[in-house]
């Protein structure tokens, strides 16, 4: 005895159940009427119709994928010793000029002048101003600013950009910066974007966007942040001169340098963190003061880790990387800041 619901899967002229009319409406589209498979063949003109359809989004994903690829090479090419594009401006006049390796640009009071920096940023000096561009080339440039105020802007990889002043080195991480020098070498580094690698004899300072650090012929402050408390100012103000005077490291703690790092710790706040982790960094004698446990409040660690407190104290090198790596925004890491390019 048929069942009438299933009637239709072998009497056309019956009528289907709804779920397969519901099922046969669905998959009209995949029929061999809609998709004619009569056999012929289509004109030249609707075959290349088709295949043009078919092939216009690979050649689109392509070019989209080969332009990411050749674009930063582009940028971060330059011929080797080539000239850098000038704009000197006065409030009446404009002039284009460039800029060359060996040669020094020295502004009058009243001009301002930018350099394109290669195709990797641009730079912007102040009046009465005097750099030295000493060397360009695909991966290296390098420019000296004798005196005056400069702003940088670059997108990079680290290293690219660097500039010499105030017998230091200031290298580029892929940022914005503005850097003061004055004849006698005291100068200020200033961070608005990225990070700056600050480096003297052999001794590297990473200054982070929205601190600063001062500087003379021989020595570097701690970085500060930019709304830092004066008492906490006052503190590192302190404890720098204490570091200085003892000596670049000091050989041991003492009385005096534990009670100027309990003020630091004191005054300091969560976001004043690179302050610290840069002293404990550069003098990692002081993880055995107020220093560490207060830095490891403010990155949310562990402060009762005694093995790492000593291994730190020793300057072990896996020790203090463990705890940079918990910044969100860890160095040299340029390629997370590709905004910094705009």
């Amino acid at each position: 005895m048929s069942d009438p619901e299933f009637d239709y899967l072998w009497d056309p002229r019956a009528k289907p159940a709804e779920a397969i009319r519901v099922l046969e409406q669905q998959l009209r589209g995949y029929s061999a009427q809609a998709r004619d498979l009569s056999g012929k063949a289509p004109t030249p003109a609707q075959a290349v119709a088709v295949r043009s359809r078919r092939r216009w989004p690979w050649l689109a994903a392509a070019a989209a994928v080969l332009l990411m690829v050749l674009a930063p090479v582009y940028r971060w090419s330059w011929p080797a010793q080539a000239a850098w594009p000038l704009v000197l401006t006065t409030a009446q006049h404009t002039e284009t000029r460039q800029l060359a390796p060996g040669q020094t640009l020295s502004l009058r009071n009243n001009q301002h002048a930018r350099l394109q920096i290669a195709r990797i940023g641009r730079l912007e000096l102040a009046p009465g101003s005097r750099l030295e561009l000493l060397e360009t080339a695909s991966g290296r440039h390098r420019v000296e600013l004798k005196q005056g105020q400069m702003h940088a802007r670059v997108w990079a990889p680290p290293g690219y950009f660097g500039v010499q002043g105030g017998g230091a080195l200031i290298l580029d991480l892929g940022c914005e910066f503005e850097l003061s020098v004055s004849p006698d070498d005291i100068g200020r580094l200033q961070v608005s974007s990225g990070w700056v690698a600050f480096e003297r004899a052999g001794r590297e300072t990473l200054v982070p966007a929205g601190y600063a650090l001062d500087f003379n012929g021989s020595h570097n402050s701690t970085p500060v942040r930019a709304h830092a408390s004066d008492a906490l100012r006052a503190a590192l103000a302190a404890l720098d001169q204490a570091l200085q005077l003892r000596g670049d490291p000091p050989g041991a703690r003492s009385t005096d340098l534990d009670a100027l790092a309990a003020a630091v710790a004191e005054h300091a706040a969560n976001d004043d963190l690179h302050s610290l982790l840069s002293l404990l960094t550069r003098y990692p004698v002081l993880a055995q003061t107020a220093l560490y446990p207060r830095l490891a409040n403010a990155l949310g660690t562990a402060a009762d880790d005694s093995q790492h407190r000593r291994d730190w104290a020793r300057g072990e090198v896996a020790a203090i990387n463990r705890w940079w790596q918990l910044l969100p925004r860890p160095p040299k890491a340029w390629w997370r800041h590709w905004q910094d390019a705009f």
